[in-house]
């Protein structure tokens, strides 16, 4: 992640993530554990049902898709490093500025917001909520820049 530093920034600052948050990454590390078994069981059901009856390279085929299953599990290696990392430290970032840019990629179905130079992906909804020169407040997890939150924030009065 780039360091905001000699950036025009408004505001930036450290603090803890709440319990919502912390669930938020937490349920995208499950939605990938998920992933992972649905992926496993076909690999397992496809070597079953690949040939009747069974050959003795099938079943190696098996006991090896059920050995790597079980490896992927216990290893933990299926979960998001960066994600994994934001969960241990606790923190996130918080920045406050006006938006710069606003991108959607129609070809992916994504979008992007640019703040203080720095793009965020964030989603359709987030996306729509702000609109370019406006004043706001993204809190991200550091390492992954997941969005956490963004808030839009009330212009300035002139007075």
């Amino acid at each position: 992640m780039k360091s905001f530093e000699g950036q025009r920034v408004t505001e930036h600052y450290q603090q803890p993530m709440t319990v919502e948050e912390s669930a938020m990454l937490k349920s995208q590390i499950k939605t990938s554990l998920y992933l992972l078994i649905i992926v496993s069981i076909c690999l397992c059901a496809c070597i079953v049902f690949y040939v009747s009856p069974f050959s003795f390279t099938q079943i190696l085929l098996l006991i090896l898709a059920v050995v790597c299953t079980y490896w992927v599990l216990t290893s933990k290696s299926y979960e998001n490093p960066p994600i994994r990392q934001d969960l241990e430290a606790g923190i996130k970032l918080v920045v406050q500025g006006k938006i710069e840019a606003k991108r959607e990629d129609s070809s992916d179905q994504k979008c992007f917001l640019t703040l203080l130079g720095h793009e965020f992906e964030v989603s359709l909804e987030q996306w729509q909520q702000v609109k370019i020169n406006q004043p706001t407040e993204i809190h991200f997890a550091p390492r992954s820049k997941c969005i956490l939150q963004l808030r839009p924030l009330a212009n300035p009065t002139n007075t």
